[in-house]
């Protein structure tokens, strides 16, 4: 099948899931306007989602707010199902719904203390060519924020638990790849956290939900995330997160 005939599957699909999924709901429509339930794939931007979701608590404080970790896949076709209102993840594509990119944060390495990278001020994915990079997952899908990594892949990515894979970095058996508001909030002895520098060194923020979806909660929501994420792009391109 043709990459057009592919996206047209996938819209159509998109729709009648949606459809089937709202005639099967029956009278909930009512029952959920109120609740808004986001799955998170990634924790790409955490400190911006926990602004953003905060706020819009203050400002919206009848509505609930349901947070869950889901895998991206899962993700997707929850949100198809409408069993899930907004998914945000780290730059994934998904041409049969709606995608946008609220900002980037920048990546960063926790190392060994004694690690011969540890005494560079910056690392880049070269350097990390013969490492072992751990990567936390929930369900198979990381949740550190790290993005996919392409032509530039390290030769070992391993999933683990994040006290695991933080154990695994204090025993020298790898690295932790990580956006920079998990790094700034986590800290472990005989570890040190290096930014990434050059291709692949950000992480986007980035949400995917349906257009057909009319819940006012979920637009309300998108508003305030694209307020936030413009008035944190005037003070750091690097991370929106910290100048909201």
């Amino acid at each position: 099948m043709t990459e057009a005939g592919q996206t047209w599957v996938g819209a159509a699909r998109t729709h009648y899931e949606g459809l089937n999924e709202a005639l099967v709901s029956g009278g909930r429509g009512r029952r959920d306007a109120n609740t808004l339930r986001l799955g998170l794939s990634a924790l790409a931007g955490r400190a911006f989602l926990a602004r953003l979701i905060r706020r819009f608590g203050e400002l919206h404080s009848k509505v609930d707010v349901i947070i869950e970790d889901i895998s991206y896949e899962q993700g997707l076709s929850a949100i198809r199902r409408r069993q899930l209102d907004i998914v945000f993840t780290n730059g994934h594509v998904a041409t049969s719904c709606a995608i946008e990119a609220f900002g980037r944060v920048r990546l960063f390495v926790l190392l060994p203390v004694r690690h011969p990278l540890a005494r560079m001020s910056a690392v880049s994915l070269a350097d990390l060519a013969n490492e072992r990079v751990f990567v936390p997952s929930i369900s198979n899908q990381s949740t550190l924020g790290a993005p996919p990594v392409e032509q530039s892949r390290p030769a070992q990515i391993c999933t683990a638990s994040e006290a695991t894979a933080i154990l695994k970095v204090q025993l020298g058996q790898g690295v932790i790849l990580a956006e920079e508001g998990f790094a700034k909030s986590v800290s472990a002895d005989l570890t040190t956290w290096k930014p990434l520098r050059g291709k692949n060194s950000v992480s986007s923020i980035t949400a995917v939900w349906l257009d057909s979806n009319p819940k006012r909660a979920l637009l309300r929501f998108l508003g305030l995330a694209r307020k936030l994420a413009v008035s944190g792009s005037r003070g750091d391109a690097w991370n929106i997160a910290n100048k909201v």
